[in-house]
């Protein structure tokens, strides 16, 4: 009887432990993802647009350390992919890199594409403490403001009213602390602000209303500390607009950790790149540069309302990332994308124009030839219309202080004059 009450008080024990650490591996799973989600939205806002390219493809200090470190984590586990599952599954890995606190900074996650080719999203900041610490980035908060963590309380959901009766407040709690969403209504039952709280402290982004459901204000938090109120705020249909666009690339690795492609997204539309920059040994080689075009005929005067990402150009590259060979860049007729023709090509030497820049018209013949020397204009531009007749010639003369314009008319020279470098005539 004794060995009986013995064994069934084991087993109950052990059914509480296990119930016990289940639940507690629960929270601390949910936990673990509710910040790892919640860090990845608040760095998807940058409170200004970054050229994040340069910084790894110029290859200076603090660019070639992400690289490095990304390359080391890429190549340590490209043949062990599955270890990086559990609970993230929109955001499998995470990294952080040691910078400054005055440069821009990464962070990044990694997909998998096929069997192959992996991809690492970067997210670019500015300005932000960052340590290799686990998962948890340290900010430079600006100022503090509601850190105090909320006390300890029974799990379950928490409703408060306000005095005449109308609902103020919605919470839950997990294990004792504050998670989930935690929202403040207005008495008219308008939402006043809704925010998520992880440890008792507010993390991510808060938005508060008035009380006719017209925003008022936002703020992004770091552990219940303010990481940044926002003072203006300007909503866009594709976005976030005023001071919260974002720049975002997404790089592709071969199963050897090699960089072999890179594309960096327009910040207003993430569906379409705005540059797209192909390696070889780790070095890039090429630059395509995209844009957005609503096409548009002249007829209707009205264009689809559809944007639609067509190529502009093509640009060598040397191994710094600047620009070196011959570049072409498209242009589009306004009725039909499908019409793309060669609007302007050139010589580039590490970032320079070189040579004579050529610019075309839509049915191939010249539009005008430009000389350049070192990166500046020198020498005579020649113009010329549509059916190839030369119209005009401008020579720069005393460097780039004046320049003698002599027209065209049915092949015949007309009579110059000077103009100063903003194209004012001098008499």
């Amino acid at each position: 009887m004794v060995k009986k009450i013995f064994l069934c008080i084991l087993v109950f024990v052990f059914a509480s432990i296990n119930i016990s650490y289940s639940a507690q591996g629960q929270v601390e799973e949910y936990e673990q993802f509710k910040l790892f989600d919640e860090d990845y939205k608040l760095r998807l806002i940058n409170t200004e647009v970054q050229n994040a390219t340069s910084n790894f493809l110029r290859h200076n200090k603090n660019g070639e350390k992400y690289l490095q470190i990304l390359d080391a984590f890429i190549t340590k586990n490209a043949k062990d992919y599955k270890k990086l599952g559990g609970v993230y599954t929109r955001v499998t890995q995470y990294l952080y890199s040691k910078v400054d606190s005055n440069t821009d900074l990464v962070s990044a996650f990694m997909m998998r594409k096929d069997d192959t080719i992996f991809k690492l999203l970067y997210v670019f900041h500015k300005k932000l403490e960052y340590h290799l610490k686990g998962n948890l980035p340290v900010y430079k908060i600006t100022y503090k403001a509601n850190s105090q963590p909320i006390e300890s309380v029974a799990d379950g959901k928490y409703l408060s009213y306000y005095d005449t009766g109308e609902l103020n407040r919605i919470q839950y709690a997990i294990n004792g602390k504050m998670i989930f969403e935690d929202i403040v209504f207005h008495k008219n039952k308008k939402v006043y602000f809704s925010g998520d709280v992880l440890d008792g402290k507010y993390i991510g982004m808060v938005d508060m209303y008035d009380e006719n459901g017209d925003f008022l204000e936002k703020y992004y938090y770091s552990h219940g500390g303010i990481l940044e109120k926002v003072e203006k705020f300007t909503q866009e249909p594709t976005g976030f607009g005023g001071n919260f666009s974002r720049v975002t690339m997404t790089i592709y690795f071969n199963e050897k950790g090699e960089r072999v492609k890179v594309e960096e997204l327009d910040p207003t539309n993430f569906d379409n790149p705005k540059n797209i920059y192909y390696f070889k040994n780790n070095v890039p080689y090429l630059k395509e540069v995209y844009e957005d075009i609503h096409p548009f005929n002249p007829k209707t005067k009205q264009d689809s309302g559809k944007s639609i990402s067509v190529l502009k150009g093509t640009i060598p590259l040397d191994s710094q990332g600047e620009s070196h060979g011959k570049a072409i860049f498209y242009d589009y007729e306004f009725d039909q994308v499908e019409k793309k023709y060669k609007s302007m090509e050139l010589d580039m030497v590490h970032g320079k124009k070189e040579g004579i820049v050529i610019q075309y018209y839509p049915n191939g013949k010249i539009r005008n030839k430009t000389q350049y020397k070192n990166g500046e204009e020198y020498g005579t531009a020649i113009f010329y219309d549509e059916n190839g007749e030369k119209t005009t010639e401008i020579e720069i003369v005393d460097g780039q202080k004046y320049r003698q314009v002599t027209p065209f008319v049915n092949g015949k020279q007309g009579a110059s004059y000077f103009v100063d470098e903003n194209f004012k005539e001098i008499k």
